[in-house]
């Protein structure tokens, strides 16, 4: 075997993201805040995650074999084609900034054959050489069979997000879906909170210890619901162990329940957590229920009762109209839709072209006496 075998974990559980690698013969590393990676990021990062960076820029050669590695399992084998490059347009896939990115030509032909192979390690770096024996014995058969083409003929990189919001757009946005100029301003000022405070948690606190569920629930998604318009009768903590339950009218009751909220501390994956709410939705019998919002204070994905894909995405540090993942999530539109009245209707779609936010940026003023 010539060339060096590579294996990259696709995320962690409750955020994988091996979907993504192998729709665009990709793969990507992080962290990327730092910008393209060169000696600066020895003193930005730990020494772990600096030696997968160097390894992935420099160590990894064109021709050598990928195993991507979702937890223990090999999901896909592929050959590297091209060399390292700084995607931008990674910098928010579920709340992880993953810009380090270099193409792999995956081979889906092989998929079924490497069923049943894992990783005899528990843990491992994100990226390593892949050493153990038995392992490379098992792919040396699947190498000849590896198909390598141009680059041209690669699947193609995932469409660009758009443009973080500024928050004074993210407040004439939410004002022409609907919301009050002073609920507009008011709930812009509950994120900026919420993003200075997420912020002070990373740079005081170790990861999976602050914020707790309790502080998520207290400092940042309260805050933002009743900025949104609801009123503090109506969100019961911890009602039938319930991280956070909204109410459409009252009494605060079972048939009432219209929003149940499951929440994470910073630092833990979310894609898994549906489960926990749908769980409660159906053993509490919540047959109103209409969205369960699932966060760690930062990050914000709505579902649908019922539903196991995201409708809804945001995340106070780059609040856009579109992202790479979710896909087909809007942040504008996830905050409309937990307003009590948005509880109750489907995502808006989109304005039209022709209402753009220019238009209605002298209403705004006049209404709000500026």
């Amino acid at each position: 075997m010539t060339q060096q075998v590579w294996q990259i974990a696709a995320g962690e559980s409750g955020r994988y993201y091996d979907q993504l690698f192998l729709d665009h013969d990709i793969m990507f590393l992080g962290p990327g805040r730092f910008g393209e990676f060169s000696i600066t990021y020895a003193n930005a990062v730990s020494r772990s995650d600096y030696r997968c960076l160097k390894d992935f820029r420099d160590g990894i050669q064109t021709g050598d074999v990928v195993l991507l590695r979702k937890g223990r399992q090999v999901r896909a084998i592929g050959l590297a084609v091209a060399g390292y490059q700084f995607f931008e347009q990674l910098d928010d896939i579920y709340g992880w900034d993953l810009q380090h990115l270099r193409r792999v030509r995956w081979q889906p032909q092989l998929e079924s054959a490497l069923v049943g192979l894992q990783f005899g390690a528990a843990r491992m770096p994100t990226l390593t050489r892949v050493l153990q024996e038995s392992l490379r014995a098992a792919i040396e058969p699947l190498i000849s069979q590896c198909v390598s083409q141009y680059p041209q003929d690669l699947l193609p990189l995932p469409p660009a997000p758009t443009t973080p919001l500024s928050w004074d757009e993210v407040k004439q946005e939410l004002y022409l879906r609907g919301l009050r100029y002073d609920a507009a301003e008011k709930t812009v000022g509950v994120l900026q909170h919420i993003a200075r405070l997420s912020e002070w948690y990373a740079d005081n606190c170790r990861p999976l210890s602050r914020p707790t569920e309790h502080e998520v629930v207290a400092h940042m998604v309260i805050p933002l619901l009743i900025a949104l318009g609801w009123s503090e009768q109506q969100l019961a903590v911890e009602w039938q162990h319930i991280d956070l339950a909204a109410f459409w009218g009252m009494p605060p009751a079972t048939a009432n329940c219209v929003l149940v909220c499951e929440v994470k501390g910073r630092g833990r994956g979310l894609q898994d957590v549906i489960d926990q709410a749908d769980r409660y939705v159906k053993e509490r019998k919540l047959t109103g229920c209409r969205r369960v919002l699932v966060t760690d204070g930062t990050c914000y994905y709505l579902y649908d009762r019922d539903g196991d894909v995201p409708v809804g995405y945001f995340n106070v540090h780059r609040l856009r109209t579109t992202h790479i993942a979710p896909a087909g999530t809007n942040a504008i539109d996830t905050i409309i839709a937990l307003t009590p009245a948005g509880i109750h209707n489907p995502i808006p779609q989109p304005l039209p072209p022709t209402a753009t936010i220019t238009a209605s940026i002298p209403m705004i003023k006049r209404i709000g006496g500026g």
